[in-house]
């Protein structure tokens, strides 16, 4: 207390109390459940994704599959007519 006056050129320096701040460790607590909820945001969201994609692939192939007498009569008739096949993917 004396060194304190001193050093703030004071008659009287208050009375000192040092208190240990719970603050910083709440603050990592919540940082901690806040990182873990992007986590799982994330996986959530790439899981929707790969979802998604599958579900646009299913609907490709019901269309082929739906359209496929299509495309094999239009390669017969290519075929016949003498014409170059052409790959479609």
């Amino acid at each position: 207390r004396k060194e304190l006056a001193r050093k703030v050129k004071m008659r009287r320096a208050p009375e000192v109390r040092l208190v240990y701040d719970k603050n910083v460790e709440e603050q990592e607590k919540i940082d901690e459940v806040l990182a873990q909820l992007r986590r799982e945001r994330e996986a959530h969201n790439q899981l929707r994704r790969e979802e998604e994609a599958q579900a646009q692939l299913d609907a490709d192939e019901q269309e082929f599959l739906a359209h496929q007498d299509f495309y094999i009569q239009e390669e017969e008739e290519e075929e016949e007519r003498g014409e170059p096949q052409q790959h479609r993917l």
